[in-house]
């Protein structure tokens, strides 16, 4: 949220020399990833949920905070208040941006039973717990020796691998040209999750049931007027109000 007061603040008239005032005290510094440029005001969090059944997106906590601090804090901060003020609250999913990206957040949510859905981020680049005999995508896919994605096939619990099978599966031996395996649906690989708990997730990234589900941020990315603001804030006191009368509005998935 950008302000428009000056950082440096004004002389006002008759005021001692040297005495400046500052309209805007507690706004900072910030970068602002959108317009790829710095701005002097505060960051607006907001952690909102979205029933798919009902098409409909609310807004469960809004803070202001300084522009300088990290989306990364910003949200464990944000997280731990709504667990504390809003218990009642069901969450399976939780979808963020790539500044969420770290091994803490994951297993933060992990340890709460909520799966993970958050954009990578391209700095951290390929984990090294990760053995240089699987070549992998930019998530974390293992490639096949004709460098093809490879499809997910299934977690074996007995010994804690996800498995990954040829993208051609049965018709490998007609339509690959690399004997890479004797094999008739041809070759698998298997990576563990704790190898890099970004890359593995509970549903595997690139596959549709991740997207279909990590394309339903989009509706909190877009509200950005102070009119949708408001408005959305009257929705909250509604889902406060019909508590227990609809208790389907709360198996919900958060978003960021």
């Amino acid at each position: 949220m950008h302000t428009h007061a000056c950082p440096r603040g004004h002389h006002r008239v008759g005021a001692p020399e040297g005495l400046r005032h500052f309209p805007n005290p507690d706004a900072s510094w910030g970068w602002d990833s959108d317009l790829e440029k710095y701005y002097f005001g505060y960051t607006l969090f907001q952690l909102s949920c979205y029933n798919s059944e009902l098409r409909t997106d609310i807004p469960l906590l809004l803070r202001f905070t300084s522009a300088r601090r990290h989306d990364s804090v910003n949200f464990l901060a944000a997280f731990h208040e709504l667990e504390k003020h809003m218990p009642a609250v069901s969450t399976s999913n939780m979808c963020l941006d790539s500044a969420m990206d770290n091994s803490p957040t994951y297993r933060i949510l992990k340890n709460r039973g909520i799966r993970a859905f958050i954009d990578l981020n391209d700095k951290c680049g390929r984990p090294k717990t990760i053995p240089d005999t699987i070549t992998i995508d930019k998530d974390g896919t293992p490639l096949c020796q004709e460098k093809l994605r490879m499809k997910p096939n299934g977690y074996d619990r007995s010994s804690g691998y996800l498995m990954w099978r040829c993208p051609y599966g049965k018709e490998h031996c007609s339509k690959c040209k690399n004997s890479c395996t004797d094999s008739k649906y041809g070759r698998v690989v298997k990576t563990r999750p704790e190898w890099d708990i970004r890359l593995y997730t509970d549903v595997p990234r690139g596959t549709d049931a991740y997207k279909k589900i990590y394309d339903q941020r989009t509706s909190t990315r877009k509200k950005k007027t102070s009119k949708t603001i408001r408005c959305r804030c009257q929705i909250i006191l509604d889902l406060d109000e019909a508590h227990g009368k609809y208790p389907e509005a709360w198996e919900l998935a958060g978003h960021c």
